[in-house]
This record gives structure tokens, C-alpha cells and sequence, in this order.
């Protein structure tokens, strides 16, 4: 992991591209905000608890951070972000951690970082494809996007031909084209917005906050689905015989999808279900499973290095006591004799040369006299 107190991860040098058009757009993502506010230490970021987002004035620094470690640093040849390598996808989280006041063993942060990159590694792509579709097949590989080398742009247009990609595509496209509800958020998180809108702290009714991300500036939802959603809502909250609560109604009327709470976006942990429970459950009992093991590694390896460093201080006193032999100049160690331990193994070779001695010790303490 890179050091946390450290300068800033380097910056990739982009290299000149092609000319551009005349078409104002905004420009490429430089992250030059963030590397100013790195200067100064981790940059400050905040997930509320029970989010999976962040909020506040550094969330943007942080999503464009993401958006700019994705194009530059991941491989976009595989076929999801599932099947990404885990140790690929741990160095992407480790530039984060590294950069930002995260703490990788918290939940939030955790499944913040997990769906940031994943949400932000299939809209690259995404974009990518829209390029790909521009062109022939015989043109598409000479048009390489700036952000792009020709060896990356050639691995995705491989990935665009596959017939898997080309039917997860068109099944996306389908699923896009049944969503009769919108939103007026923009690029903007729900939770980011929701963060925003929410005065003096007091806390905003999720039923009234569909309405606020649904309504335009003049009122008027964007499309009448959102609209009949919301005065069913309404409808059911003034009933006074339903005993469900304003969550439990908007749940209800809005229906539920494993993982996703609908209405909300991805930035939400929904409520864990009976089935998510057991998962989450296995998922601990093979963490504390491999922390045992490892555990116990650690603990056969500093018992291994305990021994080593009682044979070596045993050695150190041993050559203590022949300093000893040698009073006032004396070197004659012919009348040294050596008193072991019984069973105490011991190799000795002694010369008469003065206090030249050969020892190879290997358990117990010598004991010499003269």
C-alpha cells in the first residue's frame, strides 16, 4: 500500500493528441483541485453512516479522482469489473486509501470505494463504446481516442466485437428504455443531494425527498409516472388505518431490487434481507477464518525468531566469557575448559593461536573457567 503521509501519487504525463474540434467540451481531467489539496496532507472526505458515497465539498475531488485512476491506471479489456483480478482491484482501492481519509475497514468506506470504481470502470466503457460505434470496422482502430493508447484502444475494440458485449449492450439499452421515472440530480449522487438539501441537519422524509429530486423548477414532475408514484405515497402516509411506516410505504410503492434500494440510486445501503444476512455472515466467518490462519503464521514466525534471538545472545555472552580468559593481556587459552549443560550439543575447535576460537553453538549457555 502506498505510504499515507506521502506526496501525492504520480500523475501520468498525457502526451499531445490529436488536434481538437472547435465543439467547446469540457476538457480532459487533470485533477488539478486534488493535487493541490494533496499537498496539504490526505485530502478530507465524508461518507455518512449508512451510505456507500460521499458528501460534501470534497465528493466531487473524490469522483473525478476516481474517474482519472480508472482511465489511467485499469485494464478496460475485461469483460466486468467481477472478473477484474482481486489484487488489480485491491491496488485501485490502495490509491484511494493512500490518498483520501478512508478507513478500509469500515463498511461505508469499503462499499464506497467497491461501487465508485465499479460505477465509474462501466461508464468509461460506456463512453468508450459510443466512440466505437462512430466508426467502420475498417476505420474504427486508426480513431483512437485521446485518452486512449492504440494497444488499450485495440484491446477494447476486441472486447466491442465479442458477441457477449454486443448482447449485455443491447439488453442494457432495453433496461434504460424502461425507466419512465427520471430524475432532476444530474451527475450529482443522490445522497450528495440529499446531504445538501437537508437544513439546520433536520432530516428529510423520503417520500418528501422523491418529490424534491423529481420535480422540476417550475413544479412539475418530469414524467407522470414519478408523479402518480408520489401522491400514492402520499396517499398512504395520510391514511390513518395503514400502521406502515413512511419507509416501509416507500418501499412499497416504489418495489424493491436485491442490493439497490429503487428510488434512492446506488449511494444507499439498503436493508439487509434474511438471504444477505447469511451471506454477510459466511463473508465474516471466512475473514476470522483467514485471520486465524494467519494469526497462527504470525506466531510460529516469532516463536522461530524468539529462538534465534536467544541462540544469538547466548553466543554473545559466550564470547564474553572469553574476553575473560585474557586478563591483562594474557592470550594463553590452553587452560581454558568448557563446562556444558549435559546433553548440550557442542562443536569446539580451539588452536593455541591467541583467542582465535571456532565455536559453533546451537543450544545452552557455556560456562567457561579457567
Amino acid at each position: 500500500m502506498f505510504p499515507r503521509d506521502g506526496p501525492p501519487h504520480e500523475m501520468v504525463v498525457l502526451t499531445a493528441s490529436a488536434p481538437m474540434p472547435n465543439k467547446r467540451k469540457r476538457g480532459r481531467n487533470l485533477c488539478t483541485k486534488f493535487k493541490k489539496l494533496r499537498e496539504n496532507g490526505l485530502v478530507p472526505i465524508t461518507i455518512p453512516p449508512g451510505a456507500q458515497g460521499p458528501v460534501g465539498e470534497n465528493a466531487s475531488v473524490f469522483t473525478r479522482r476516481v474517474g482519472f485512476i480508472v482511465r489511467e491506471h485499469v485494464n478496460l479489456s475485461y469483460q466486468s469489473w467481477s472478473k477484474a483480478p482481486q489484487e488489480h482491484r485491491q491496488m485501485l482501492k490502495n490509491r484511494l486509501v493512500a490518498d483520501f481519509t478512508l478507513d478500509p475497514n469500515r463498511v461505508e468506506d469499503k462499499k464506497c470505494m467497491e461501487i465508485s470504481l465499479s460505477t465509474t470502470y462501466n461508464n468509461v466503457r460506456s463512453n468508450f463504446y459510443k466512440e466505437f460505434l462512430k466508426f467502420s470496422k475498417e476505420e474504427v482502430r486508426a480513431n483512437v481516442p485521446p485518452d486512449l493508447t492504440q494497444d488499450k484502444w485495440d484491446a477494447l475494440c476486441d472486447l466491442y466485437e465479442t458477441p457477449t458485449w454486443k448482447k449485455k449492450s443491447d439488453k442494457n439499452k432495453d433496461n434504460r428504455g424502461k425507466n419512465n421515472t427520471g430524475h432532476t440530480c444530474g451527475s450529482k449522487s443522490f445522497i450528495a443531494y440529499y446531504e445538501e438539501k437537508k437544513q439546520g441537519g433536520k432530516e428529510i422524509g423520503k417520500v418528501d425527498f422523491y418529490k424534491m429530486t423529481r420535480t422540476k423548477k417550475d413544479g412539475s414532475f418530469v414524467t407522470t409516472t414519478s408523479e402518480e408514484n408520489y401522491n400514492l405515497m402520499r396517499e398512504k402516509v395520510a391514511d390513518e388505518e395503514n400502521q406502515s411506516t413512511e419507509e416501509e410505504i416507500f418501499t412499497e410503492v416504489l418495489g424493491t431490487r436485491r442490493g439497490f434500494v429503487r428510488g434512492m440510486g446506488k449511494f444507499v445501503i439498503p436493508t439487509p434481507t434474511p438471504s444477505s444476512h447469511l451471506r454477510y455472515e459466511s463473508s465474516l466467518n471466512m475473514e476470522l477464518e483467514t485471520c486465524k490462519q494467519d494469526l497462527s503464521n504470525t506466531m510460529l514466525k516469532l516463536s522461530d525468531a524468539e529462538q534465534k534471538l536467544a541462540r544469538a545472545h547466548n553466543l554473545y555472552s559466550f564470547e564474553a566469557q572469553i574476553s575473560k580468559l585474557a586478563p591483562n593481556g594474557n592470550t594463553d587459552s590452553s587452560n581454558a575448559v568448557v563446562v556444558l549443560p549435559r546433553h548440550t550439543p557442542l562443536s569446539l575447535s580451539v588452536t593455541r593461536t591467541p583467542l582465535l576460537l571456532h565455536l559453533s553453538l546451537y543450544f545452552g549457555l557455556a560456562i567457561w573457567e579457567t
